[in-house]
């Protein structure tokens, strides 16, 4: 959200960056505004795709008749053939407005080519606002993560911030409206050592037919960032994409 007052909800090109690790894994890393530079790095082999998507396609999440956000095609990278080992990069820029473009997303290799020797890459650039074709219909997919003050709710039913910070993340598909309301899903998720987890809670959202996952952890440093990963699982069986988040130092 923005600091200043403002009637279009969201402003942005896409909204995360897609992996589709060469294991089989998808990622789904929702995007910042950090207050600082922030780089993240993705071991991956032989990546299967990459890109940065804009996954909200309704018009009231931004309210724009002039840039139609809602109309901004996501970009995909297909690669062709093995590209070894090396690792996505994502970076993200601070910046005061949209008129910056502040996010970049690329592929390095593990081991550089030498001087003046070429090195060669064969792929596809994918541009849709067809968001389904962009990920496996098999797993769930992150639909939206939203960030909260962490807060208990007292006796009286007034919630009380306790200090931790909290997110919700739905997770949706076909292959969650599959399932049984009562279906015993659970999450895996693993918290960097700068977060302590207070929260883990994974409750049935009727109204998407999905589920929600609700996390609260408290910062041990603010002046660094903390990582999260997380995915359902029901059983041995895992059952969606892993959501994988930073919170930016100092926020």
């Amino acid at each position: 959200p923005s600091p200043t007052l403002n009637y279009r909800p969201a402003l942005h090109d896409s909204n995360g960056l897609s992996i589709h690790a060469g294991n089989g894994e998808w990622i789904w890393r929702p995007l910042n505004n950090p207050k600082h530079l922030s780089v993240s790095t993705y071991t991956v082999e032989n990546p299967k795709g990459f890109g940065l998507l804009q996954r909200g396609r309704n018009f009231k999440e931004y309210e724009d008749l002039d840039d139609r956000y809602d109309l901004r095609p996501s970009a995909w990278i297909e690669p062709k053939g093995d590209w070894g080992k090396g690792k996505v990069e994502l970076v993200e820029i601070p910046t005061a407005d949209e008129t910056n473009d502040n996010i970049v997303a690329f592929w390095t290799p593990d081991t550089l080519p030498e001087a003046k020797k070429p090195l060669t890459l064969s792929y596809r650039l994918n541009f849709t606002r067809d968001e389904d074709k962009l990920h496996s219909q098999d797993i769930a997919y992150v639909a939206r993560t939203m960030r909260s003050t962490g807060d208990v709710k007292q006796s009286n039913l007034i919630r009380e911030p306790d200090g931790s910070v909290a997110f919700l993340v739905d997770f949706v598909g076909p292959v969650l409206k599959g399932l049984d309301a009562n279906t015993p899903v659970a999450s895996q998720i693993s918290i960097g050592d700068n977060g302590e987890m207070v929260e883990n809670n994974v409750r049935y959202n009727p109204v998407t037919k999905g589920w929600r996952l609700t996390v609260r952890l408290k910062v041990k440093d603010d002046k660094k960032p903390v990582e999260m990963r997380a995915a359902l699982v029901n059983g041995d069986k895992t059952l969606s994409e892993t959501w994988s988040y930073q919170l930016p130092a100092n926020e």
